[in-house]
């Protein structure tokens, strides 16, 4: 079946298609046999590599369904409006396959790719492809009018192959842009677990960091006051005994034997009262001794309790610490479910808006755009406001 030779322009809204179609022109015609077609595979390949436009991976794959699709199993060669429109569908491929739905260096903010078929009511997203749909559909009617029935069993064939190829498509790029959604914000939730880990792990670390400072310098002070309290009670260590009762009766037995002239009895009053005096001092330097043990004890006694108050505070906020992280780490597994089940519910809101699309394009063989084609993006928008 013969298709008008002429290749479609890409729409001006398409700046990647505009850039290729440019040259495709030259290269197919540089290609094209006599009968203005190339053959397929093979000068197919050579004209994509001529555009740089090579298929790789994934797209490769597709290559020859895609030929399938645009002009039958069994097809050998191609025009130029059918080499167009594989070159529409290849580039569609490659660039859904290589489509993310959100930027990991900034996260939330790329939303998923715009589906031209909730704007422009389209089965295909590709100019040359809907342009190669039309024709196609043309020539079926004229072969129709014209009593061609063959030629227009065949267009039609050809038509449905292509529109069926159309709606896997859609199905997959859709399940493909909604698997690499959850999996990028799964990829931005596990990043921000290595950072939200190593945050605290800084605040612990500063905690104990603190907690060994205000220890050191906790010993220190009481160090200090200790040397200082025992310093001065060492000042006031009594230098002379309480004279007693005995000690003040020698002494005036002394003075009074001595103004007597009886010298020799004062000397042995006096030897007596001097011992009595050494013994008294030594008992009272024993008593202050024993008293500044027992201040110096309850001294550290008292210091012992302000460094065990000290401990217990710092555990107390080390288990505070804890509680925090773990209270934190929950609210945002927390969050992580909740966006990962708002984002499900709306990726099932988007498979059911499709599969009306699809309901129409069968019932009435073309489907109304979706009035507010900003919906989906406004919902993922406060998705990710109000949970990250």
């Amino acid at each position: 079946m013969g298709t008008p030779e002429q290749p479609v322009a890409a729409s001006p809204r398409d700046p990647a298609s505009s850039t290729v179609s440019l040259g495709f022109g030259a290269a197919f015609d540089r290609l094209a046999g006599p009968d203005g077609t190339i053959t397929v595979p093979a000068q197919l390949v050579e004209l994509l590599d001529s555009l740089k436009l090579q298929p790789t991976g994934s797209a490769q794959s597709e290559l020859q369904s895609l030929i399938d699709s645009v002009a039958g199993p069994d097809a050998q060669i191609l025009n130029k409006d059918a080499a167009l429109a594989v070159l529409g569908l290849l580039q569609s491929s490659a660039l859904a396959a290589g489509a993310s739905t959100l930027s990991i260096g900034a996260p939330f903010k790329s939303l998923s790719k715009n589906r031209s078929y909730i704007i422009t009511g389209h089965l295909a997203n590709d100019e040359t492809v809907i342009s190669y749909l039309a024709k196609l559909e043309e020539h079926r009617r004229k072969c129709e009018a014209e009593g061609r029935y063959q030629e227009a069993q065949a267009a039609s064939i050809r038509l449905q192959d292509l529109k069926t190829a159309q709606v896997a498509k859609l199905r997959q790029d859709l399940i493909v842009n909604q698997s690499k959604e959850l999996e990028e914000v799964r990829l931005v939730f596990e990043g921000e677990a290595g950072n939200f880990a190593a945050m605290w792990d800084n605040r612990v670390a500063e905690y104990e960091t603190n907690f060994r400072q205000a220890v050191g310098s906790c010993k220190a002070a009481h160090d200090q006051q200790r040397q200082q309290y025992v310093e001065t009670l060492l000042n006031k260590r009594p230098t002379k005994p309480k004279p007693s009762r005995e000690y003040l009766q020698q002494r005036n037995m002394e003075v009074n034997l001595a103004k007597n002239k009886q010298y020799l009895q004062a000397v042995k009053v006096k030897e007596a009262a001097d011992e009595l005096y050494l013994a008294e001092l030594e008992q009272t330097q024993a008593t202050f001794e024993t008293e500044q043990k027992l201040k110096v004890s309850k001294f550290t006694s008292k210091q012992q309790q302000e460094f065990g108050s000290l401990l217990q505070r710092a555990a107390r906020g080390r288990d505070e610490l804890e509680l925090r992280r773990i209270s934190e780490s929950e609210r945002r597994m927390f969050r992580y479910r909740n966006v990962v089940a708002e984002l499900e519910n709306l990726h099932n809101l988007e498979m059911v808006q499709l599969e009306s699309f699809l309901d129409a394009q069968v019932a009435a063989g073309k489907a109304v755009p979706l009035k507010d084609e900003g919906v989906f993006r406004r919902k993922r928008e406060a998705i990710y406001a109000a949970t990250f």
